[in-house]
């Protein structure tokens, strides 16, 4: 009789746990010929090796994991640097699992840029894709300055023109069809490509090439605003021309089948792969923020006109709006938005409408309704993390207000003590240290350190069965004190 069915990486990971080996990689080839990009099994299959002493095979191995792991692959880049490892350095390669890591073929890549007056950043975006690709598309949708002389100095890249008329998906569809590569990378011109992720254009495109359905890879795009920057990792860049894929809507334009319904008849899968493409277009220092949302908005009115029932436009044109200053008509965009999508059969962008959502109400500061779109957050997706920050963001600025109404109701104790005269009989108590207490510790909860112990110390041998708990609270405000005193440790480099 055969037992219960055990999770195919929950058996690998047993199967380590008893050092088969053989094992492990019979499972792991498996997992991997099914779903080449499968980073938990490229995972434990890289340990087993490690736990062998096949070093080279191993560092692959991992490789290969956090290609398709962006927050794992983040954790490595921000972890303080290491010496090396002897024995991921030892040279020893596994020759079945060499084999599993080979292409079967290296498929073509072409990149296209849809570009309009973008001399300043061309030529840097050009100059990161060399080596990377094997086909490189500039079309010009109208430029006044040396957008296209520049492109043109760079051996083996063709300009075409494309006539503008408020259609980014149309210039993108243009590109498609004057490319010859089996992939295609979408890159702006202001744009670039990190030059230690060149090589992972191609060998992401090699390790999806023969899956299905068609894969559609999202790179992280890290945009520099200033001295700050943000990582988006939503925005489909790499995919094959296999999948008879076109582009739809004038802007912030969405990948769709050549027929039928892109919610529905969409036959793609999404992976995540750490392929750094850095962004400074919405830098205010290199370009008119202003007349950017501007023309966003105006395109995406369009395209709700053009198609009412699509929550896609609503939901970009009420971040806009949101970004443009309008707060409250953002906000209304964004409701309307998550209502539509509600009845909108597969539509996946709901949880990035609440997230919109719930940041326009902490802004506003109307923290009862950021509490329950955050709640509705964790009802469209429970594994989502960040639902859980906003939670507590909500809760501790509610705590706040609380804490400020509890000092607002002590004021009027005191203000309405002296001057009450009805037949229910005061606690004396409360006018005698209760209230003092009460306060003292909204002094320490709010971290007002040096009110909080001056009250508990006047308060100390007056509140009777409470002395005990009051100098604990004086003993930890001492060792606060200290604590905030110690010298700092200087940050280490990394």
């Amino acid at each position: 009789m055969r037992g219960p069915m055990v999770p195919p990486h929950e058996e690998m990971r047993r199967a380590l746990e008893e050092k088969d080996w053989i094992k492990v990689e019979r499972l792991g080839f498996k997992a991997l010929r099914a779903d080449p990009a499968d980073t938990t099994a490229w995972e434990i299959l890289g340990e087993a090796l490690l736990r062998q002493g096949y070093g080279t095979s191993a560092r692959k191995a991992f490789r290969r994991a956090y290609l398709f792991h962006p927050q794992k692959q983040l954790a490595r880049w921000n972890a303080p640097a290491e010496e090396g490892d002897p024995i991921l350095d030892n040279g020893r390669s596994h020759p079945l699992v060499e084999q599993l890591l080979a292409w079967p073929r290296v498929p073509t890549v072409a990149a296209v840029i849809v570009a309009k007056n973008e001399s300043r950043s061309i030529g840097r975006c050009l100059e990161s894709l060399k080596g990377a690709v094997d086909e490189i598309l500039v079309v010009d949708t109208g430029s006044t300055d040396d957008t296209a002389a520049v492109a043109e100095t760079f051996p083996g890249v063709r300009v075409l023109f494309y006539a503008w008329n408020d259609d980014f998906a149309a210039a993108r569809n243009f590109g498609l069809d004057n490319i010859a590569a089996d992939w295609v990378l979408w890159i702006d011109a202001d744009e670039w490509v990190h030059p230690d992720d060149k090589p992972l254009i191609r060998e992401a495109a090699a390790m999806l090439d023969a899956v299905t359905p068609t894969p559609v890879l999202h790179p992280m795009i890290i945009n520099r605003l200033g001295s700050t920057t943000s990582i988006a990792m939503n925005v489909p860049r790499l995919f094959p021309r296999r999948g008879d894929l076109r582009f739809h809507g004038r802007i912030h334009e969405q990948i769709a089948p050549v027929k039928g319904n892109r919610y529905t008849d969409l036959r793609t899968r999404d992976y995540l792969v750490t392929i750094r493409i850095l962004h400074d277009g919405y830098d205010p220092a290199n370009t008119d923020i202003r007349a950017k949302l501007q023309r966003n908005i105006r395109l995406l009115n369009q395209m709700v006109q053009e198609e009412p029932a699509d929550p896609t436009w609503l939901m970009y044109l009420g971040r806009e709006v949101l970004s443009a200053g309008d707060v409250k008509k953002g906000t209304s965009l964004l409701l309307a938005a998550e209502e539509r999508a509600k009845t909108t059969p597969g539509f996946g962008a709901l949880l990035e409408i609440q997230r919109l959502l719930v940041q326009a109400y902490l802004f506003q500061s109307a923290y009862d309704e950021a509490e329950r779109v955050a709640e509705r957050m964790q009802e469209t997706d429970p594994q989502f993390p960040d639902s859980h920050y906003y939670l507590a963001h909500v809760r501790v600025e509610k705590a706040k207000q609380l804490l400020q109404a509890a000092e607002e109701d002590l004021r009027r104790l005191r203000a309405q003590g002296d001057n009450y005269a009805g037949l229910v009989n005061l606690d004396a108590d409360i006018h005698a240290w209760k209230a003092d207490l009460l306060q003292a510790n909204i002094c320490g909860l709010t971290g007002r350190i040096a009110e909080a112990k001056a009250r508990y110390t006047d308060l100390y041998g007056q509140c009777p069965g409470y002395d005990e708990a009051i100098a604990q609270q004086i003993a930890l405000i001492h060792q606060q004190a200290r604590q905030i005193l110690q010298p700092d440790n200087p940050p280490q480099n990394r």
